[in-house]
């Protein structure tokens, strides 16, 4: 498989993460501290830990990249063979995975493989393993993303009235992290920019939008993204529990092409 560089998206505002009197919402959530450390060394230690990880580049807004190299060197012990390198986030997602693989392609040699994973996901559960799994198994893709079965009833709704019901037998949640070959991902990003009117939510749907094809392999319910107040008891919980419980196996999701 080789090495595979790592992009961090960290740059994020927060916005949906409500205050408390004991961490007032001062500084995006991905900074603060959830079990003694903050949310994105969390995430970082998870990736390092459990893949082949060459380089992560970590996106970051400007006026927050002080803040990152400090908690970075209080709570986080690298590795000799682990490159850490900060690059600015931009306006949208899809800006700061563009700087990011700007910074990577500057340097070499490219990595094969490049993982892209949110920064306020800080417990993978068994996200990466069936990641890897996955990419061993059908190589013939540009993409590899976690996918988890909709369980709930979906409505479409406008305007306060219902629409139609969606059949979800079709539906999934997606997750990160993400895996791209990188010289897709880097010619797709290179036409994107062209284009300023493309707007993105994932990484994937970027590849999608040009038609490469990508696989779905099963998430897990424990890969929570901190996005609600309620989110940091979960995650709190699954942290302080490492290696005490019983692996969570997801239910198998259906491989599709875009």
């Amino acid at each position: 498989m080789g090495f595979i560089d790592a992009i961090l998206l960290g740059a994020g505002h927060g916005t949906r993460y409500s205050q408390s009197e004991e961490q007032p919402n001062q500084i995006p959530k991905q900074f603060h501290l959830l079990e003694g450390k903050p949310v994105f060394i969390w995430a970082l230690k998870s990736i390092v830990e459990q893949a082949p990880i060459r380089r992560v580049v970590i996106v970051i807004a400007p006026n927050h990249l002080e803040l990152a190299e400090r908690q970075l060197r209080g709570h986080f012990s690298k590795p000799d063979s682990l490159q850490l390198e900060f690059v600015s986030g931009g306006n949208r997602r899809q800006d700061s995975s563009v700087n990011a693989i700007q910074l990577i392609k500057s340097l070499t040699p490219h990595p094969k493989l490049v993982m892209i994973h949110d920064a306020c996901r800080p417990f993978l559960g068994n996200t990466l393993k069936n990641a890897l799994a996955s990419y061993a198994q059908q190589r013939d893709f540009s993409g590899w993303i976690p996918g988890l079965s909709v369980t709930e009833t979906i409505k479409r709704v406008k305007e306060g009235k219902v629409l139609e019901t969606i059949d979800r037998s079709e539906l999934i949640r997606v997750q990160t992290p993400q895996l791209f070959k990188f010289d897709v991902l880097m010619k797709i990003l290179e036409q994107i920019q062209l284009n300023s009117e493309m707007n993105f939510t994932d990484d994937a749907s970027m590849l999608e939008r040009f038609e490469e094809k990508i696989a779905v392999f099963p998430g897990d319910e424990r890969n929570v993204k901190m996005t609600y107040e309620i989110d940091s008891q979960v995650l709190g919980h699954f942290l302080k529990t490492k290696g005490r419980i019983e692996p969570c196996e997801s239910e198998p999701v259906t491989t599709f092409t875009a």
